[in-house]
């Protein structure tokens, strides 16, 4: 019988201990974990390469891009330089030729960016955010 209330009592901190849904904001949808909050740092990122993704269909293609900081960016593990970032579209896929087409992306080109590093909850731990692209 003990181990029968322990092996429930369990199951319900299991089940409790995560989240049905959230409502935190983010660039890839749907977001998981609770409310969060973000600290934003702006900045730009220039695109770096545009390479086609073997045996997508439809065509997708792998976007990477560098985040230049207007500020400093004081977490440790959101650190930008040197690095090389993915670019995914708000549902967290691959972009299409439509897509980069549409918002005019190019390699060497310079968009306005602004990198969100969370600061409380356990939302995804850095995301990017295009303000101009569209969908």
């Amino acid at each position: 019988m003990f181990l029968r209330v322990m092996g429930l009592i369990l199951m319900v901190v299991w089940v409790g201990a995560f989240p049905l849904g959230g409502d935190c904001e983010s660039v890839t949808e749907p977001s998981i974990g609770g409310p969060c909050d973000y600290k934003h740092y702006e900045g730009v990122a220039k695109i770096i390469s545009i390479n086609p993704r073997p045996g997508a269909s439809p065509e997708r293609y792998e976007v990477r891009f560098e985040f230049y900081p207007a500020q400093e960016i004081k977490e440790p593990f959101a650190q930008t330089e040197g690095r090389k970032f993915l670019l995914l579209t708000r549902r967290g896929s691959y972009p299409g030729a439509t897509f980069l087409d549409g918002n005019g992306i190019e390699v060497g080109k310079i968009f306005d960016c602004v990198l969100n590093v969370i600061a409380k909850g356990t939302c995804t731990p850095t995301i990017f955010e295009f303000p101009s692209f569209k969908d």
